[in-house]
């Protein structure tokens, strides 16, 4: 696996990118000190190919995954997606201390962060 660091003065962040890193998701997340309770925002198209491997990884280490799944595509990059995934994180129990993990890239990327 390798670790990219993203140099942003105090917003700074590393990725790590390697095949099978989401096996190890829960264990990577622990020294972030979330809450037990942790936000997935995915597609249909990804959710459905890696949804299952990333909840059993955050559950077997004591997470307590909420998935929300978006429908794929571009068009869905708005504020109504936005609305519903502040909705569904509302409704699900996460608060300020709750990680947010982005499964998948463009629109989940960018509506997660």
């Amino acid at each position: 696996m390798g670790i990219l660091r993203v140099n942003l003065k105090e917003r700074s962040y590393s990725i790590q990118i390697g095949a099978g890193n989401l096996k190890d998701l829960g264990e990577a997340i622990i020294p972030l000190q979330c809450s037990p309770r942790i936000f997935v925002v995915t597609n249909e198209l990804v959710g459905g190919l890696y949804g299952d491997q990333v909840v059993e990884s955050l559950s077997k280490t004591g997470f307590d995954p909420l998935i929300y799944q978006l429908p794929d595509g571009e068009k869905f990059k708005s504020l109504e997606s936005a609305e519903k995934l502040y909705t569904a994180a509302l409704k699900g129990g996460l608060d300020r201390r709750s990680g947010v993990v982005a499964l998948g890239g463009g629109v989940i990327g960018d509506l997660a962060g």
